[in-house]
C-alpha cells in the first residue's frame, strides 16, 4: 500500500504524484516517499536501434549453485576438448565429477575444480584405453602429478570404480610420433612407430618398464630408434623435452636399454663380441630385424648372409671399431688367412666363402628373372622378390605386432631374456661389498698378526683405483670400508653386511651394544 503521509512532515503533509517519474512526492519538503508504480523501460539503445551491450546490466535469475555448476561444466568440457576427448567422453567425465561431488561440482576458478576436472578426464581416458598420461593431464591444469594421482585414487575409492586398465605405451608412442615436431617431416614415421612399439614390448619383457613412469621409457626407446634410422641430431634429451618428462630419468632409462641391447647383440650377432655402447646404433637395424624374426618364429639361418659383402663391410666396418678407437674388431680378424679388400678390412676366409656363395646364388636367381632395387635406407636393404630376404622399411610387417596383451608380450621369444635392472644392480653391489669385506678382513688380520696377505698384483690394483678415485692419494679406504671394518670387529655376520643396511647394523651391534 502506498504511503499517505511524509515521514518528515507528519500526517498533515500532502502527497502528490510526479508526472514525469510517477513517484510519490511530499508537497511540503519535496522528498520522495514512495517508488513509482509504473514500469519505465530504461534500456539504452544505440544509434541503429539495437541494445547497447556496454551500458546494460542484466539481473540474473540463476542461484549461486546454478552459476557454480554452469561455470564448472564449461571448464571441464573445455579441458576435455583441449586434451582430445570427444563430446561423448566429455559428458562421461562430467557425470563422473557430479557423482563424486553429489552434483555440486566446484566453484569456477578454484584449484579444486582444476584437479577435479583433470582427474575425471584422466579416469575416463584410461577407461577407454586412450593414450593420455597423468603427466600430460596434470600439466594442462598446472597441477602436480603426485597430488593429482591422490585425488584420482580418492575418487575411485569413493565411487567404488573398477581397476583401470594398464597404460597403453604403444598407443602413446604412436600419438607422440605423429604429432612430434622433431619427426614431422620424416618419411619413416611408420618404421619408427613399428620399431619403437617392438622395443617397448622388449622393454616390458626385460622388466625395464615394470613399475615405472611410461613416458621416460618412451623417450629412451624413441631416441635409440631414430638414431638407428639416421636421425643423429635427435637424442634422448630432445625427446624428453618434447614429451615434457624429466631428462635425468629418461637418461637412466636410455642407459639401461642400451646396456641390455648390447648384451643381446653379443648373443645374437656373429660379430657381437665387438658391439659396445658406442657402436650399438650402427648395428641396431640388423639386431631389431633379427629379434623381430625370432619373435615371429620365422628365423632364417641365412638371414645374416643376405647382405652383400661390399655393403656389409661398408655399413658395419666403422660401427665395429671397438670403442671408437679405430681398433679392428675381433670378428674381422683373420685368424688363419687374411684376405685383403680395397677398403683395408680383413675377414676370415671361411666367412668370405660362405657369404660369396650366398650372394652367388642370389645373383643367379636375379639373372633368371629377379629384379634388384639398389639403395640403403637406414633400416636395411631393399630387394625385390627372388633376390633374398627383405630388410626394408615395409610398414605392413609391424601390423601383427600391434595391440599385444601383456601375456602375449611376455611370451615373445626374441632370443634373449634379461633380468630386471634392479636385481642385476643388487647382485653387483653384493659382489662389490663381498670384495670390500675380504679386503677389510685382510687389513684387520694384518694389524693383528703383522703380516700382509695381499698379493702384489692386488696391491697395484688397489693403488691404481685409489689414485683414480681420490686424485692421487695412496689410500684406498673410504667411509664404507671403515663401516665394514667396524662391523666386522663387532662380530656382525658377513651375509648381513653384504645387504648394505649399515644404519640398522650400526644401531643393533655398535651403538646399542
Amino acid at each position: 500500500m502506498p504511503p499517505t503521509s511524509c515521514p518528515s512532515c507528519g500526517p498533515a503533509s500532502t502527497i502528490i504524484t510526479d508526472p514525469d517519474t510517477n513517484a510519490l512526492i511530499c508537497l511540503s519538503c519535496g522528498a520522495e516517499v514512495g517508488p513509482s508504480s509504473l514500469f519505465i523501460n530504461q534500456i539504452p539503445l544505440t544509434c541503429s536501434g539495437g541494445i547497447d551491450q556496454t551500458a546494460v546490466s542484466y539481473v540474473s535469475s540463476f542461484t549461486y549453485l546454478d552459476r557454480k555448476i554452469r561455470g564448472a561444466t564449461a571448464f571441464l568440457k573445455a579441458l576435455a576438448d583441449r586434451l582430445g576427448l570427444s563430446a561423448l567422453r566429455a559428458e562421461e567425465a562430467l557425470q563422473l565429477a557430479r557423482d563424486a561431488t553429489d552434483g555440486s561440482l566446484a566453484l569456477e576458478g578454484t584449484l579444486f575444480l582444476k584437479d577435479l576436472s583433470a582427474s575425471c578426464v584422466y579416469i575416463v581416458a584410461r577407461r577407454h584405453n586412450l593414450p593420455l598420461s597423468i603427466s600430460e593431464v596434470a600439466s594442462s591444469v598446472g597441477s602436480d602429478p603426485h597430488d593429482l594421482s591422490l585425488l584420482i585414487k580418492r575418487i575411485s575409492l569413493t565411487l567404488s570404480l573398477p581397476p583401470l586398465p594398464s597404460f597403453d605405451s604403444g598407443a602413446a608412442l604412436e600419438r607422440f610420433v605423429k604429432s612430434s615436431s622433431l619427426l614431422k617431416s620424416s618419411s619413416k614415421t611408420g618404421e619408427i612407430i613399428g620399431q619403437g612399439r617392438f622395443l617397448l614390448y622388449c622393454s616390458t619383457k626385460w622388466s625395464l618398464s615394470t613399475g615405472r613412469h611410461p613416458l621416460p621409457v618412451i623417450a629412451a626407446v624413441l631416441a635409440i630408434v631414430v638414431q638407428g634410422l639416421g636421425f643423429k641430431e635427435v637424442g634422448v634429451d630432445e625427446m624428453a623435452g618434447e614429451l615434457g618428462v624429466v631428462v635425468s630419468t629418461s637418461r637412466v632409462r636410455y642407459r639401461e636399454l642400451v646396456g641390455v641391447l648390447v648384451r643381446v647383440a653379443r648373443v645374437l650377432l656373429p660379430w657381437g663380441k665387438d658391439v659396445e655402447e658406442g657402436n650399438l646404433v650402427g648395428n641396431l637395424p640388423v639386431l631389431i630385424r633379427l629379434m623381430e624374426l625370432k619373435a615371429k618364429g620365422r628365423e632364417d639361418e641365412g638371414f645374416l648372409e643376405g647382405f652383400r659383402v661390399g655393403r656389409l663391410l661398408e655399413g658395419i666396418e666403422g660401427g665395429l671399431k671397438v670403442g671408437g678407437r679405430g681398433k679392428e674388431g675381433e670378428y674381422f680378424r683373420n685368424e688363419k688367412k687374411g684376405l685383403g679388400f680395397s677398403d683395408g678390412v680383413k675377414i676370415s676366409g671361411e666367412g668370405v666363402l660362405r657369404v660369396s656363395e650366398s650372394v652367388g646364388e642370389r645373383v643367379k636367381r636375379l639373372k633368371n628373372g629377379g629384379k634388384r632395387k639398389r639403395g640403403f635406407n637406414g633400416g636395411g636393404f631393399e630387394e625385390e622378390e627372388g633376390f633374398g630376404l627383405r630388410l626394408d622399411l615395409d610398414e605392413k610387417r609391424w601390423k601383427c605386432m600391434k595391440g599385444l596383451s601383456v601375456d602375449e608380450v611376455l611370451s615373445l621369444d626374441v632370443g634373449f631374456d634379461a633380468l630386471p635392472p634392479s636385481f642385476v644392480r643388487g647382485v653387483e653391489l653384493r659382489e662389490l661389498r663381498r670384495e670390500r669385506i675380504e679386503k677389510a678382513k685382510c687389513r684387520i688380520e694384518k694389524v693383528r698378526t703383522g703380516c700382509d696377505d695381499l698379493k702384489e698384483g692386488e696391491k697395484k690394483r688397489e693403488k691404481k683405483r685409489a689414485r683414480k678415485r681420490k686424485g692421487g692419494v695412496d689410500d684406498c679406504m673410504d667411509w664404507e670400508d671403515c663401516i665394514i671394518e667396524l662391523l666386522l670387529l663387532h662380530g656382525v655376520n658377513e651375509g648381513e653386511i653384504e645387504e648394505g643396511q649399515y644404519r640398522r647394523l650400526l644401531d643393533l651391534h655398535v651403538y646399542g651394544s
